[in-house]
């Protein structure tokens, strides 16, 4: 979400084309329709349950202020490999590392000298937050991050 992508809907057409039941949106310029679903139904859809999770976290800090850094994790997304961690934030006050469920160990790199930083794991699906207390990196910035507590999509947040 935090990629530069637009119109996170998860698939629900009905919200981005803002179908009602009298009035839904009909054929796309290419002449067809992508499904005539009001509104009212998919935003009820878990998908939108979790948007508003992310929302949550999200809005804890000054996420407008967010740039994107995969300089910061180790493995890191790439053009040539999308399914890898993504990281964004505020340098020495907040970094935010998306962790797609993948095997590699996690290395969170470049960590400031001098600033404390305390970490958790927020399950997107559920918004529950496994505390791992402060980090402590070695001497060159790095901190090898643990697994997550299962296989999945997580969230690792790191505050400072």
């Amino acid at each position: 979400m935090l990629s530069g992508a637009a119109g996170h809907t998860y698939g629900a057409n009905g919200i981005w084309q803002v179908n009602t039941n009298e009035h839904p949106y009909g054929p796309s310029p290419h002449g067809r329709s992508w499904g005539d679903t009001p509104w009212q139904e998919p935003f009820q859809l878990p998908g939108s349950k979790h948007l508003g999770l992310a929302q949550r976290l999200l809005t804890r800090y000054d996420w407008l202020k967010f740039e994107p850094h995969p300089d910061w994790v180790d493995p890191h997304r790439s053009k040539e490999n999308y399914i890898r961690p993504y990281a964004v934030g505020i340098p020495g006050k907040v970094r935010i590392i998306f962790l797609p469920p993948i095997w590699d160990t996690i290395r969170i790199v470049g960590i400031e000298p001098g600033v404390n930083y305390q970490a958790f794991f927020f399950n997107p699906s559920s918004a529950k937050e496994y505390r791992l207390g402060k980090i402590v990196p070695d001497t060159t910035g790095v901190w090898e991050a643990p697994f997550t507590p299962t296989v999945g999509d997580w969230i690792l947040v790191l505050e400072g």
